[in-house]
């Protein structure tokens, strides 16, 4: 799984991935606009949710290859 995969989920999933993208945006300017420290809550988050929303999203577009 690489770069091309992550490439061909969002031009199958447009719509998803841009609220996605929007939801992150928003959460980071959050945690930003707590004087950095909401930070600290919203990354470890984020980061947890994107894993998922992967891995997730790369199994449900088709065969994954899987170490």
């Amino acid at each position: 799984m690489g770069a091309g995969t992550s490439w061909h989920v969002v031009m199958e999933h447009p719509v998803p991935m841009a609220l996605w993208a929007v939801l992150i945006m928003g959460l980071t300017l959050l945690g930003m606009a707590l004087m950095l420290l909401g930070l600290v809550l919203t990354v470890p988050w984020i980061a947890h949710a994107s894993w998922h929303a992967y891995q997730d999203t790369v199994a449900a577009s088709g065969p994954a290859e899987r170490n």
